[in-house]
């Protein structure tokens, strides 16, 4: 049963194929015979199946390429965005930091007072008392009642 199968597959590309080559020759002259003109109206369906055949396999592979270019560039663009969004989270980490500071040195022009910054490093839990933990101390200068 494939041997039947192959076998007919082969007859059918063969004639295809005869059919192609007949074509060529005959769409490259001046078909002035009587012979010329017969092949030519028998080749013209067969070269227009092969034709659009050859056209669709050509626009598959054509898209396919194009597909696989497309895929890499959205990869690569799609790691591109999330390296930008962790660099804009962090300038803007930044413009607020800067905010903070240039506030708390318009504060310290401002008042008479020796002042040093500190940052909040812990809060108490009690709901009796409200105390907050700072990161300086008596290492940085810091006396009980200064």
């Amino acid at each position: 049963m494939f041997e039947q199968l192959s076998r007919k597959k082969s007859i059918t590309i063969g004639g295809l194929l005869l059919l192609f080559t007949l074509g060529m020759l005959v769409s490259g002259k001046r078909q002035e015979t009587a012979v010329g003109r017969s092949l030519g109206v028998v080749a013209a369906p067969a070269l227009t199946v092969v034709d659009a055949i050859a056209h669709s396999v050509g626009s598959v592979v054509d898209n396919y390429i194009l597909l696989v270019g497309a895929r890499e560039e959205s990869a690569t663009l799609r790691s591109e965005v999330q390296t930008l969004r962790r660099e804009l989270l962090q300038v803007r980490e930044f413009e607020y930091e800067n905010q903070r500071l240039k506030e708390l040195l318009a504060f310290k022009e401002a008042t008479e007072f020796s002042l040093l910054p500190a940052r909040v490093v812990g809060r108490s839990a009690s709901a009796w008392y409200r105390t907050l933990v700072l990161n300086k101390g008596q290492d940085d200068g810091v006396t009980a009642d200064s």
